[in-house]
């Protein structure tokens, strides 16, 4: 019989092995289940209280010989292995809707204080689970049949009252974390009363960051249930908050600061909506600053995108203003997190303010971009964010978009027109606009050779590379395998002229003056190569001489300038 055997098992002593069994004989067989609840409890009270377990109701006797609480004074090393078990039973074991709040309130009174820290961590955890069978509803309306009763009220404040004190007394910071990370939403119908936000607005103190966010999130709940007593005391810590973030001079408090306000921005978004203009006055600027901390940048982005969620269309009058940074920090290649928390701010703002269809013309590179996070992103999140956001931007054609975006490109590069290109060269110079090599092959047409198609690659991904002023560290090598690609070629490489020369004129003139002798080298060896088929773009080549060629420039730019011009004479 299963009952003799349960009998047996219990004979044998608390354990590691005999809590696991006991969990799965009570989830397989649920008719022994109260039979395995009634056992494990007498074995708990005889290793916790050291004393036999009473029912509730039972008439108290004074026959026992056991001490009716733990000894106290310090426990053995023996005791301390035992009773950390025993918590951690307790805790995790499935007592159904009535656990025993008399036990709970025991371990409360005499655990959550002890000198050893596993017993105070384990007598946190198990307080917490085993008060939220008995906790009251949300709201008054949320169960209204269900009775509660006056003696487990009063426990459930008295252990929660506990909980809080050892949540802002305890030595230990992670003790102190696991109590504020324990008491979630089910909580908050208790944590709303008074004395509870006392407790909690003195955690919003605490040495510990981390700690203070999670005071902030429970105390940002508490506001709609009782916003009488919160509210003013948030809207003090509000103006702490970005008086701190507006004149701090060091970057980890201008961090912790934007982020406690994305956590009260989150989380009290009543409080926080009349407030809206004071906060994006204060935080815009922060992103314009020319030498940000990209953490704090970070986080004050994900505030505005928490804040586009509360304001929603009374944002639109500074979406004009935000969206070229929100452009300028998705194009920054250095920082996967500020590309990811950009994206994730760009579609909350166009979720909530209704700015649709209009950021295509306004920023025409924004498709690129988005493509280019489907094309490269390998995070399942991120991509999934880019389609969420397409889809939110409204659908253009995308063959009339491309087209318009080539069509812009050239007239800003200035590309040459007084010669008419043959086939082969406008397919090349359409590889420029950042295709994939899936689309490169079809643009080119089914006649296009593999001789034609890697160079067309190749110098595709140099032009983003020279393109892109975030990798400007990798253009000078870029150049070099430019050139070397050009030497290979020789006069094959002149269909790529139109794609090659408007940007490596760009670079000439945006580089850093010491890289700039090194280029003037390359555009004469790529001009030696193709010979009279530069003539077309001599006139913004001399541009670019006579913008770099003075009188009281360094002697090597100035010989290096000579031979160009030599070479250009001899080309032509």
């Amino acid at each position: 019989d299963m009952r003799e055997l349960l009998d047996h098992m219990f004979g044998t002593g608390l354990s590691p092995e005999l809590t696991s069994a006991l969990k799965v004989l009570a989830q397989e067989i649920p008719k022994l289940h109260r039979d395995i609840q009634d056992g494990l409890l007498k074995v708990l009270y005889m290793v916790l209280l050291h004393q036999q377990m009473k029912h509730p109701g039972a008439p108290k006797t004074s026959t026992s010989s056991l001490p009716s609480t733990p000894t106290p004074g310090p426990l053995p090393e023996a005791d301390i292995g035992g009773i950390t078990l025993a918590l951690q039973t307790l805790g995790s074991f499935n007592f159904g809707a009535h656990p025993p709040l008399q036990l709970v309130q025991n371990c409360a009174e005499h655990y959550l204080t002890s000198e050893h820290r596993s017993v105070r961590m384990e007598a946190v955890r198990c307080c917490a689970a085993l008060l939220v069978p008995n906790l009251l509803p949300p709201t008054i309306f949320s169960t209204p049949f269900v009775q509660f009763s006056a003696a487990s009220a009063q426990v459930v404040g008295d252990v929660l009252g506990k909980l809080l004190t050892q949540g802002i007394t305890d030595p230990d910071d992670e003790i102190r974390e696991t109590v504020f990370m324990s008491l979630d939403e089910r909580f908050d119908a208790h944590l709303a009363q008074a004395d509870s936000l006392t407790t909690l607005f003195v955690a919003m103190h605490d040495g510990v960051f981390r700690i203070r966010e999670l005071a902030m999130c429970i105390i940002g709940r508490l506001s709609n249930l009782n916003p009488a007593f919160v509210m003013p005391t948030l809207r003090k810590v509000l103006i702490q908050i970005l008086t701190g973030l507006e004149y701090s001079g060091v970057g980890r408090n201008k961090e912790q600061s934007a982020k406690l306000l994305g956590h009260l921005i989150a989380n009290a978004p009543k409080l926080v909506r009349p407030y809206q203009e004071p906060i994006l006055k204060v935080l815009i600027p922060k992103l314009k600053e020319p030498d940000p901390n990209p953490s704090v940048v970070i986080n004050i982005m994900a505030a505005i995108g928490e804040l586009a969620q509360v304001a929603r269309e009374d944002m639109r009058y500074c979406v004009d203003e935000l969206c070229p940074i929100v452009m300028e920090m998705l194009q920054d290649s250095s920082s996967l997190a500020k590309r990811e928390v950009a994206l994730w701010t760009f579609g909350h703002l166009v979720e909530n303010t209704g700015y649709v269809i209009e950021p295509y013309h306004k920023y025409p590179n924004l498709l690129d971009i988005l493509f280019s996070f489907l094309k490269t992103e390998q995070t399942a999140g991120i991509r999934r964010e880019v389609i969420r956001v397409l889809g939110l931007l409204g659908a253009l054609d995308p063959y009339k978009n491309k087209q318009h975006h080539r069509s812009r490109r050239r007239s800003k590069m200035g590309t040459p027109v007084s010669k008419p290109m043959d086939k082969r060269s406008r397919q090349l110079q359409n590889t420029g606009s950042g295709e994939s090599a899936s689309e490169l092959l079809v643009s080119m047409g089914s006649g296009t050779s593999l001789e034609d198609f890697y160079p067309s690659i190749a110098i595709n991904a140099l032009m983003r590379i020279l393109k892109d002023q975030s990798l400007s560290q990798h253009h000078t090598m870029a150049i070099q395998a430019l050139g070397f690609i050009f030497k290979s070629l020789g006069i094959k490489s002149v269909p790529y002229l139109p794609q090659v020369m408007p940007p490596f004129l760009s670079v000439i003139r945006s580089c850093d003056k010491n890289m700039r002798e090194y280029l003037f080298k390359q555009l004469g060896q790529i001009i030696s190569i193709i010979k009279q088929h530069a003539r077309n773009y001599m006139p913004d080549v001399f541009i670019v001489i006579k913008e770099f060629w003075s009188p009281t420039s360094t002697i090597p730019i100035q010989n290096t300038i000579i031979l160009l011009i030599e070479k250009i004479v001899v080309a032509m």
